[in-house]
């Protein structure tokens, strides 16, 4: 018994599992990879062979599926095709470089099995199953903050604290993708506080210290984007909660002003003695003013150049991913804005299709989880959506700025936000009305999706960190590596 329940959940630990491996990726050896990005894109890839595997193996988790995807209205069904459909168009007949293009719709599409393989394995076991990815990804942050301090006090014993340059974030190749990261879990520091601060007694204290920490890291990497964007969730959550999220704001605000506190604590003394200074510092006398609109003005022009490739190539768009072919501005590989991504690489319509499909499942989130809320028995019931709510609004609002919807971990925790929101909505239980034809013709997608995404990184897997070392011992591409698929993402280079 407990076997079987294990196989019909796995979809959900196996998720587990990586979200515990994002801060210690790099303690696993692979001979050839010792970018953190590479390592993470791989572990996705593996992770969504394995679900594939699993669908292929197991009979009930594929019937939960297609239970699941027989829920979809038929507007949600042409909406997804279209999309998908014409960004094959696309690449087959329109992109330079077709494999590259091949690579982001396979990717795009496991991402999609994911997330309705844990929305429909949380709905056999809703609250224990809810419970482990929030639990997952709690602990991934407490790891990641205790890893934090442990570095600050050994920098602190042979003075090689530096504020200067991302030692503290190592695990993620760019501070901004941490930022991201933190922009997809900022709503879930408070759930553990929120859910067990009554049955813990004193020790809920200990729940505070992750989330203060979290704050602090922010504040020292500097992430404007996540924080206007985080600051957006938490009022999305105020609109549609009212008087039931003051718990929830209040926590994460309380623990703002702590992790502001603990950021003077940890910095102040190092800024006497060095003389260097501190971020908060810097946005009084207009230096990050300074930096930001450097950064803003290489955004506009990668916003420029995508619109210009969407008005260029309205119907089909250039090809998926293949503005890594072009970079147009700086070598970039892709603009940093989520909408004029897909309307510069996937054409108008399928722009639309994606955009109207997120606004139309936003509508119905908001009135199916105001009765949800209302109706709560349990407080995960009542404070999750909340940390959903605010968790995937601060997102849609930092893709504005970002390939938040490009980095292999935001991708990743992104489908677990969105697999726990779509784990609210009813499912179609009429199994009957499946056929074995069913089962084969999803197992023959999933076969043929699987060998289009595993085709694509070969033989590039095997010589990334070759023509990574090339370019920045070179002063080809300023000796910069520009992330897209891979951490060197320029397509045009392999």
């Amino acid at each position: 018994m407990i076997l079987r329940n294990l196989s019909n959940s796995l979809g959900v630990w196996l998720a587990v599992i990586f979200l515990l491996l994002i801060p210690n990726i790099l303690l696993i050896d692979i001979p050839t990879i010792s970018s953190s990005y590479d390592m993470h894109r791989i572990f996705e890839i593996l992770l969504l062979c394995s679900i594939s595997l699993l669908l292929l193996l197991n009979s009930n988790s594929r019937k939960w599926w297609l239970n699941y995807f027989a829920s979809f209205s038929k507007t949600t069904y042409y909406l997804l095709i279209s999309f998908f459909l014409l960004g094959l168009i696309s690449a087959i007949f329109v992109a330079p470089l077709p494999k590259y293009a091949i690579q982001e719709i396979s990717l795009f599409l496991l991402l999609f099995v994911l997330a309705i393989t844990l929305a429909s394995q949380i709905q056999q076991d809703s609250t224990q199953l809810r419970m482990a990815l929030v639990a997952a990804i709690f602990i991934s942050i407490t790891i990641v903050s205790w890893q934090f301090v442990l570095e600050y006090f050994f920098s602190q014993l042979d003075g090689s604290i530096t504020l200067k340059d991302n030692n503290f974030f190592w695990r993620f190749s760019n501070l901004r993708f941490f930022n991201q990261f933190q922009t997809w879990t900022f709503p879930f520091l408070a759930l553990p506080f929120l859910l067990y601060y009554k049955k813990i007694g004193h020790w809920r204290i200990l729940l505070l210290v992750p989330a203060i920490f979290w704050w602090t890291f922010w504040i020292h990497s500097g992430g404007r984007a996540t924080g206007v964007a985080t600051l957006i969730g938490i009022v999305a959550v105020l609109l549609l909660f009212r008087k039931k999220a003051v718990p929830f704001i209040l926590f994460l605000a309380g623990t703002l002003l702590l992790g502001l506190a603990l950021y003077f604590l940890m910095f102040l003394e190092f800024e006497k003695s060095t003389g260097a200074t501190l971020i908060i510092e810097k946005a009084t006398d207009g230096g990050l003013i300074r930096v930001a609109t450097k950064a803003e003005s290489q955004r506009v022009a990668m916003w420029l150049a995508a619109f210009d490739m969407s008005i260029s190539n309205p119907l089909l768009g250039i090809g998926p991913q293949q503005f890594a072919f072009y970079h147009p501005i700086q070598d970039m590989a892709h603009p940093h804005n989520a909408p004029l991504q897909i309307m510069a690489e996937w054409g108008l319509p399928a722009a639309l299709s994606i955009f109207f499909l997120i606004i139309k499942g936003a509508i119905q989130w908001i009135t199916n989880i105001k009765q949800k809320t209302v109706a709560a028995t349990t407080n995960i019931d009542t404070y999750l959506p909340m940390a959903l709510t605010a968790s995937f609004t601060a997102a849609a609002a930092h893709a504005q700025l970002s390939g938040i919807i490009v980095m292999p971990v935001s991708q990743f925790t992104g489908v677990v936000v969105i697999a726990l929101m779509l784990s609210y909505f009813p499912i179609n239980t009429a199994a009957n009305n499946q056929h074995n034809h069913h089962h084969l013709l999803l197992s023959l997608f999933i076969v043929v999706v699987v060998t289009a995404l595993l085709w694509s990184v070969f033989p590039e897997i095997t010589r990334m960190e070759e023509i990574q070392k090339a370019i920045t011992t070179s002063n080809s591409h300023g000796g910069l590596l520009h992330p897209r698929f891979w951490q060197q993402g320029l397509t045009d280079l392999y």
